[in-house]
């Protein structure tokens, strides 16, 4: 059974993510839509921006920590804080074009850009092998 849907306006690329009781869904063109999970109502309607312009979108947005991350495609990751109320609280710079889904393993986020690999988070130790 279908609970809700919208038939304009929906991301063509990024697939939405839920996270606690909100469904953000981020177009292609940097409208980041936040909606009542449940309910379908329209929490919040956000065009993203950074210094420089309008900004695009091919990879999905991943959410944790009561974050979410969306990856535009010229390399910035915006950091925006989950809940009701839009609030961007972070902009960082990886240097190339990101086309991918960012991974999320063992506490690092793996971003996978035009040319590198790039993991970022606290340094783990490697898995002890069982014997």
């Amino acid at each position: 059974m279908i609970q809700w849907s919208v038939s304009r306006g929906g991301p063509y690329l990024p697939t939405p993510v839920i996270y606690g009781d909100y469904l953000y869904c981020c177009s292609n063109n940097g409208i980041l839509t936040c909606y009542f999970a449940t309910t379908g109502d329209v929490v919040y309607k956000q065009r993203l921006r950074a210094k420089g312009g309008t900004l695009s979108f091919t990879a999905s947005p991943i959410a944790g920590d009561g974050h979410l991350f969306l990856t535009a495609e010229d390399g910035r990751v915006l950091v925006i804080k989950a809940g009701p109320e839009f609030q961007l609280e972070e902009v960082n710079q990886l240097g190339e074009s990101i086309l991918a889904t960012p991974a999320v393993s063992r506490g690092a986020m793996f971003f996978r850009t035009q040319n590198s690999l790039i993991a970022v988070g606290k340094h783990l130790p490697p898995k002890k092998k069982s014997k």
